[in-house]
């Protein structure tokens, strides 16, 4: 159907005329096939122009059909863990109308997309999967120059697959899509490694234990006792405070710490620490003996001094076999003393690869059970336990 506003009927020269409105029936409905249209209803007018000297034609060859222009949205905010990338991962629709392809009014969705601007009743959905972040960092990563906010994909004909009742010539089919996005941080924590040193010795450097970090990434981290003043024997909980320098990356991250003690051994004091080893993935099976693969340290200060200074014995230690975890601690002596103490590691079932290889990560040892196999007891009082760490690194592969 015409209406007369949309008319425009030219005469001979300048003359001009005026019609009412009409209807017209095209030979096809598609913007390719139309070749002619059927007139009926229109009565000319007078303009300018006399209607009488004019006849209006009841058919035409001039006729187009132009196509209607799509958009296309991706749904909902796209979302994933910081992955070092900035891929993102869509869902392909596919169906039918009503079966896997929502329409409503001009509009048809499914999986991730909705595209706008059909005619009602018709529709089609993309089938594309891969599309892109505007940036790799984390939505809440406001250290980096850039985060994540958007994520957006380009399309092309071979994405777009039309329901039956639509004609794929119709339309003028979009070449991109967008939405809203979110790439969430990841868990990472720095936990600050137990520590100890003899009275009268300055104290050592502090480490600790971040785990959670991917892609080789690292972050800037260092340990502070809090009570550095205090140099009496004794335990301190908690003490020893981890802290991170905030960068780009660690703002990738949701980042917790954990403090840890500190002890400052006496006089006559056994000290057993699970000491601190690293492996390389691989190397450790389910058939390992984890006690065996550390590395702990045993010594003890002699008694009757106000300072350790020069009076710290250190002790020989012999790992244990099959699957015992049991560790010998010699003193070096012409008839030395022999300890005995066990060394457990926090590792189970759920640890370990699919080929049986201990997982990278970091893993506490924990020293226990002091006894005296052979010779003098020579420390007095009970002795200090200080948790150490089994750490498997990642294996380095040649492509």
């Amino acid at each position: 159907t015409f209406a007369a506003s949309t008319l425009t009927i030219s005469g001979v020269g300048s003359e001009t005329l005026t019609a009412s409105a009409g209807t017209g029936l095209a030979n096809s409905a598609n913007v390719v096939g139309v070749s002619s249209l059927l007139t009926s209803g229109f009565t000319l007018g007078n303009g300018t122009g006399l209607a009488a000297n004019y006849v209006l034609p009841t058919s035409t060859s001039s006729v187009t059909i132009t196509p209607l222009t799509l958009t296309a949205t991706i749904n909902g905010t796209t979302t994933k863990a910081y992955d070092t990338t900035s891929t993102a991962a869509l869902t392909a629709g596919a169906g039918t109308a009503g079966s896997g392809v929502v329409l409503s009014g001009n509009t048809a969705t499914s999986g991730s997309y909705t595209m706008t601007g059909f005619v009602a009743g018709e529709g089609a959905y993309i089938t594309n999967t891969a599309a892109l972040y505007n940036s790799a960092n984390a939505t809440l990563n406001t250290l980096a120059t850039a985060h994540a906010t958007t994520v957006s994909t380009t399309l092309t004909s071979s994405n777009i697959s039309v329901l039956s009742n639509t004609v794929l010539s119709n339309y003028v089919w979009p070449t991109t899509a967008s939405g809203t996005a979110t790439i969430t941080q990841l868990a990472v924590s720095i936990v600050a490694d137990a520590a100890s040193k003899f009275q009268g010795f300055t104290d050592p450097t502090f480490t600790s234990t971040t785990t959670g970090l991917i892609g080789g990434q690292t972050l800037s981290s260092s340990v502070a006792r809090s009570n550095a003043s205090t140099q009496t024997a004794g335990i301190y909980t908690g003490v020893l405070v981890p802290t991170y320098t905030a960068s780009a990356i660690s703002g990738n991250y949701s980042i917790s710490t954990t403090n840890a003690n500190f002890t400052i051994v006496g006089a006559g004091t056994l000290v057993i620490s699970g000491g601190a080893a690293t492996k390389v993935y691989g190397t450790l099976s389910s058939s390992s003996n984890l006690s065996a693969a550390s590395t702990p340290v045993a010594s003890y200060c002699q008694s009757g001094v106000t300072s350790c200074v020069g009076h710290i014995v250190d002790l020989t230690l012999t790992a244990p076999t099959g699957s015992s975890n049991t560790w010998l601690a010699t003193e070096v002596a012409s008839s030395p003393s022999v300890y005995s103490f066990t060394l457990g590691v926090t590792a189970n079932a759920g640890n370990y690869s699919s080929g049986q290889y201990l997982n990278v990560g970091s893993y506490t040892t924990t020293p226990s059970n002091v006894a005296t196999v052979s010779g003098a007891t020579n420390y007095v009082g009970s002795p200090v336990y200080i948790p150490g760490t089994l750490s498997v690194s990642p294996l380095t592969v040649t492509p």
